[in-house]
C-alpha cells in the first residue's frame, strides 16, 4: 500500500520540478518579488525531491518497521507538493 503511493508521489514531485523549471526561462521578465517567490518555490521543490528520495530509500529497507511514519511522511509530501504547484502556477499566471 505504501509503495503504491510512492510512485504517484514521485511523479507528482517530478511534475512540480518540471513546472518550476519552465518558469526559469521567464525569470528575465519577472518583477523582483516574482523572482524572489520563484526562488522560494524552487528551493521548496528541491527539498520535496530530497524528502521523496529519502522516503523511497526507507521503503527499500525494512519498511514494515516504519509503516505509519512512512505513510504520514508521504501524505505530508503530497500536500506540500500540491501547495507548491499552486504557488508556481500563480507565478506563471501573474
Amino acid at each position: 500500500m505504501i509503495r503504491d503511493k510512492m510512485e504517484p508521489l514521485e511523479k507528482h514531485v517530478g511534475t512540480l520540478h518540471e513546472l518550476v523549471g519552465s518558469l526559469e526561462g521567464e525569470r528575465s521578465s519577472m518583477t523582483a518579488s516574482q523572482v524572489a517567490a520563484l526562488d522560494r518555490v524552487k528551493l521548496k521543490s528541491e527539498l520535496l525531491h530530497v524528502f521523496t528520495n529519502n522516503k523511497k530509500n526507507m521503503l527499500e529497507g525494512d519498511w514494515r518497521k516504519n509503516r505509519s511514519m512512512l505513510r504520514a511522511k508521504a501524505e505530508g509530501i503530497a500536500k506540500r507538493a500540491q501547495a507548491l504547484r499552486q504557488s508556481a502556477r500563480g507565478l506563471k499566471d501573474s
